[in-house]
């Protein structure tokens, strides 16, 4: 089967994808149908098998359903009341919170990491009686505004390789569209939402319980990062100092554990499995080989192609590992038009019906793809435009 039927058949999944209710099931449903018309059955059950028996994706359910765990368990306890509470402490505004909560999380190296914040943003949206689209929106939107220009963050640390620039480089080249991210993603999802604000009480006991409240997630975080050791065994560590905290009983643990299996595993294993038959199917190769030679400004294709292949890849790795090393080939790069690239390769990826966090966030707020692209969408659009022009300024 040629190049442009397997484009044309991904493009009709990533429909299917965002058209249905029940992420996980859609999911599968889409990856079946594109190997089934792109792949043999040999090579798509060969594909399949080797990703359920795959080290990596098991390790990615394991470090998935324990992340889950972690936030049924908070809310079990009610520690994620007791932190917002004290957080209201120390900041007035709840929106303030919705905001810095799920940018906090960001920030930790974690798959599945927007499962943390999703029970904080939830509580604090139940008192801002906003719905449970626009709690989706936030909780992923502001989840991804720091890795513009965080340092440790995978994405700038593979472009800052690839493009051979400095980290530190392109971390503040992409402040212009951090502060644009901030600022739009405020104004579509938060602005209009009606709060009573009170006066806040800096209290170090309202913050050392904040920090209570966290540790078992920061121990998980420093433990990894200091040890090298595997994420799954970190976050297991955080979970057990959890547990010795909450003074858990079996069963609330095993309660946490079946909620993060049923609502979980499923979606998360049907985006690998998507993402393993794209490979198998060479489609990134095809978007790669469809642009060479064409006559298009570097600068459209620096934008065009990353958002292409985030959306319908859904894996920012691919996208930014095809994008840079092309672009190179067409103009001499610097860290703003690698930075311009990093922009449009994350921002595609957030709003893809593939990415694991949309995907996780979706199934744990039960909302529609659909209606949360109706705040996602603009507000990515406008994040991009913004930036591109303030980049372009600078380049050209």
């Amino acid at each position: 089967m040629g190049y442009h039927r397997g484009l044309d058949l991904l493009r009709f999944n990533f429909f299917l994808t965002i058209r249905k209710l029940n992420s996980g099931v859609s999911l599968l449903t889409g990856a079946l149908v594109l190997g089934l018309t792109t792949l043999s059955v040999q090579s798509l059950g060969e594909t399949i098998l080797n990703t359920l028996f795959n080290q990596t994706t098991i390790e990615l359910i394991a470090s998935v359903i324990l992340i889950a765990s972690f936030g049924f368990i908070y809310e079990e306890i009610g520690k994620l009341n007791e932190m917002t509470k004290n957080l209201e402490k120390i900041v007035s505004d709840n929106r303030m919170i919705t905001m810095a909560v799920p940018a906090l999380f960001g920030m930790l190296p974690m798959y599945g990491g927007a499962l943390l914040s999703a029970p904080v943003v939830n509580a604090e949206g139940e008192k801002l009686k906003m719905a449970p689209t626009r709690r989706t929106f936030v909780n992923l939107w502001f989840r991804h505004v720091s890795h513009f220009i965080y340092p440790l963050s995978s994405t700038i640390i593979l472009a800052a390789y690839l493009s051979g620039m400095s980290v530190l480089s392109l971390a503040l080249s992409g402040l212009p569209a951090s502060i644009a991210a901030i600022t739009i993603g405020y104004v579509i999802g938060l602005r209009k939402v009606e709060v009573n604000k009170q006066k806040a009480i800096m209290s170090n006991e309202a913050l050392k319980n904040v920090m209570i409240s966290v540790a078992p997630i920061l121990v998980a975080i420093v433990v990894a990062v200091a040890t090298g050791i595997k994420t799954y065994v970190s976050i297991a560590i955080g979970l057990l100092i959890l547990i010795a905290i909450a003074r858990s009983s079996l069963k609330m643990m095993y309660s946490a554990a079946r909620k993060a299996i049923s609502r979980i595993v499923l979606p998360t294993l049907a985006a690998v499995i998507f993402g393993n038959i794209i490979y198998a199917a060479k489609l990134p190769e095809t978007v790669s080989n469809l642009t060479k030679g064409t006559s298009i400004h570097w600068i459209v294709l620096a934008i065009a192609i990353p958002l292409a292949l985030g959306v319908f890849v859904g894996n920012i790795t691919a996208s930014i590992a095809i994008s840079i090393p092309l672009l190179a080939g067409m103009t001499t790069l610097n860290p703003i038009s690698v930075s311009l690239i990093t922009v449009s390769a994350l921002l595609s990826y957030i709003v893809s019906p593939l990415h694991l966090c949309f995907i996780l966030t979706n199934a744990y707020f039960k909302t529609r793809t659909t209606d949360v692209y109706r705040l996602l969408i603009p507000t990515a659009l406008i994040t991009m435009a913004a930036t591109a022009l303030i980049d372009t300024y600078f380049i050209l």
